[in-house]
């Protein structure tokens, strides 16, 4: 419903509420991109065989880890374009830990698909807040 703004008696339109602005889902967001960070810094920067999480091809493992790390942070955070900034800089820092770990490669390719996850990854969360708020 409009409401009257604070200095003055013009009515401005409201958005409804998103259950993505949900306090618990805010916080549900920040819980997961911490143990997020934690498992792909794991994963990315371990030196010997351990266990294997991977979908079959590492250019996907980075598109979809990236793309949960993206969703957790938008969700908790709410600044879409650090969480890009922010997020792309992090791929580009596993980039150059695992060029200094021994038998571990760096790849352009990798940090190429990291952007893409990150991108559908906002764009999902921009997707369900629009079909959220048009109930």
């Amino acid at each position: 419903m409009p409401q009257a703004g604070p200095h003055n008696d013009r009515v401005t339109p409201q958005a409804p509420p998103s259950l993505l602005d949900h306090p618990l889902a805010i916080k549900a967001g920040r819980i997961a991109l911490v143990l997020l960070l934690i498992v792909v810094s794991w994963l990315a920067w371990r030196t010997g065989p351990g266990p294997e999480i991977s979908t079959g091809t590492d250019k996907f493992d980075h598109l979809a880890a990236f793309a949960a790390l993206a969703v957790a942070a938008v969700l908790g955070w709410r600044r879409p374009i650090w969480t890009f900034l922010g997020l792309l800089a992090y791929g580009v820092l596993i980039e150059l830990v695992q060029s200094q770990i021994p038998g571990r490669t760096a790849e352009a390719a990798d940090v190429a698909a990291d952007a893409l996850g990150i991108a559908l990854g906002l764009v999902g969360v921009a997707l369900a807040g629009w079909w959220t708020r048009r109930r």
